[in-house]
């Protein structure tokens, strides 16, 4: 894919700059909760922009992957709807102007990504994979190197164009981490560390932190079931109704917070078992016998206590789905996975002190 939309942005007629792109009545009335927030698929948005657009007919002829796309389905059911790894700090608009550009930029690069995961899943073989992957990989390094080696001229222009290029290029680089973390088995070359993308391509200061993104939980789930596809393996789909999953229905955020506060405050995990795991198996659509295994380092009384004051975030979250799960292991026990009965069973009169401190964690949920 040759990315035309987010390369117009910066080099063609899509420039925000640009005097017949500052027409803030213009946005405005394209500002429609469809377009920002597209309910019914990706292509909703980019159907939208097709009509915004009317006249602009070679921004739609980026059609590289219509080959692929038109091959047999697979008939496995699984979108990329939003974004799958974040960046941080988020941009926070401020006009209409950016309110659309910055709508646009994600979505299109939310629509790129699952264009690509539905070509990967048609019936093509191994071979046409590898160059779909590596070809968008050599195609998203170009952008960047152009956001780089035009820095110069970006920074002359309005506060508006200037917050406009900083998200395109922050959703560059998170559409090219989407794409080496869901198909590592397809590249050819190592995946970009952060000094390359941040000191070669884009040529600005490399960010201090070492995690300086942050990975949805589909993430893994994608790339797991890319690489059955490879090997022809295909055991389960995610978007099926029997899958084994918890059925988890409330605010990730959220969750990961209460999480964090609980291994802290409980040390309610313990090694080989990360804070990510444990939000990965309590998320996941699609759990198996390959999925991480959650050893806990509280007693089983303070886990049944988050099970039962957390359970309603959920639709099946219980000690009988967690015995069924197998992936469940006591303190005192971690050589095999937890019982439910051991869980009901669990009982302690001197306890009044944990419940409040775990209700206190658990409310942020609300």
């Amino acid at each position: 894919m040759e990315l035309i939309i987010l390369r117009s942005i910066l080099l063609g007629q899509l420039r925000p700059w640009l005097s017949r792109n500052q027409n803030t009545k213009f946005f405005s009335n394209n500002l429609t909760p469809q377009f920002l927030n597209p309910n019914k698929g990706i292509d909703e948005y980019y159907n939208l922009l097709k009509g915004i657009y009317i006249n602009e007919k070679v921004l739609f002829k980026d059609d590289s992957l219509t080959i692929y796309l038109k091959q047999p389905s697979s008939k496995i059911n699984q979108q990329i709807k939003e974004p799958l790894v974040t960046l941080q700090p988020q941009q926070t608009a401020t006009n209409p102007i950016e309110r659309f550009y910055f709508a646009l930029i994600k979505n299109e690069v939310t629509r790129i990504s699952n264009n690509v995961l539905q070509a990967i899943l048609r019936d093509i073989k191994d071979i046409d994979r590898k160059y779909i992957i590596n070809s968008i990989k050599s195609n998203i390094v170009s952008l960047l190197s152009i956001i780089g080696e035009n820095q110069s001229i970006i920074k002359e222009q309005d506060e508006t164009s200037k917050n406009i290029i900083s998200v395109l290029q922050s959703n560059t680089i998170r559409l090219l981490l989407e794409i080496e973390l869901l198909y590592p088995h397809y590249l050819s070359g190592i995946p970009s560390d952060k000094y390359q993308i941040f000191s070669e391509y884009l040529k600005i200061d490399v960010p201090e932190k070492e995690k300086y993104y942050e990975e949805r939980s589909l993430l893994c789930e994608i790339s797991n079931l890319s690489t059955q596809v490879s090997k022809n393996i295909i055991t389960q789909k995610l978007d099926i109704p029997d899958a084994f999953t918890f059925k988890f229905k409330g605010d990730e955020n959220k969750l990961k917070s209460v999480i964090n506060q609980l291994t802290l405050q409980f040390d309610f995990i313990k090694d080989p078992t990360t804070e990510k795991q444990l939000f990965e198996v309590l998320t996941s659509k699609n759990l198996t016998e390959d999925s991480p295994k959650i050893y806990l380092n509280c007693q089983t009384l303070v886990f049944k206590y988050f099970i039962e004051s957390i359970k309603v975030y959920f639709k099946k979250f219980n000690a009988t789905q967690m015995e069924k799960s197998k992936l469940f292991y006591s303190k005192d026990h971690p050589e095999k996975p937890l019982k439910a009965q051991t869980i009901y069973s669990s009982t302690s009169e001197d306890y009044d002190d944990n419940r409040a401190s775990i209700n206190n964690i658990i409310n942020q949920m609300k």
